[in-house]
C-alpha cells in the first residue's frame, strides 16, 4: 500500500486533531481547576473580611448598649431624686399654706 501526498496529508491533519484536542482538554482541565481554587480563595476572604466587620460592628453595638443603660441608671436616680424633691416641696408648700392660714385666722396679729 502506497500513501499518496493526499492521504498522508489528512492522516498528518487527524493526528494534529486529535493531538489539539487533547491538549486543549488537559489545559481547560487546569485551567478550570486554577479558576475554581481561585474563587475559593476570593469567596474565603471575602467571608473573613465579612466576618471581621461584622465581629467589629456586634462590638461597637454592645458598646452602645453599655453606655444607653449607664445612662438609663442615672435617668432613674435623677427621676427619683426628683420625686423625692417634688413631695418635699409639696410639703413645705402645705406647711407653709397651713402657717399663713393660721397667721392670716389669728386676730392677735
Amino acid at each position: 500500500a502506497t500513501w499518496t501526498n493526499k492521504a498522508k496529508e489528512k492522516s498528518l491533519k487527524a493526528q494534529f486533531v486529535d493531538h489539539a484536542e487533547s491538549r486543549l482538554k488537559l489545559v481547560s482541565g487546569y485551567t478550570s481547576s486554577y479558576c475554581g481554587q481561585q474563587i475559593r480563595q476570593c469567596v474565603e476572604l471575602l467571608h473573613e473580611v465579612l466576618r471581621e466587620d461584622v465581629n467589629v460592628a456586634a462590638k461597637g453595638v454592645e458598646n452602645e448598649i453599655l453606655e444607653l443603660e449607664k445612662k438609663i441608671e442615672k435617668y432613674h436616680a435623677l427621676q427619683g431624686r426628683a420625686k423625692i424633691l417634688k413631695n418635699k416641696a409639696a410639703w413645705v408648700d402645705s406647711e407653709l399654706n397651713t402657717f399663713l392660714m393660721g397667721y392670716l385666722n389669728n386676730p392677735e396679729c
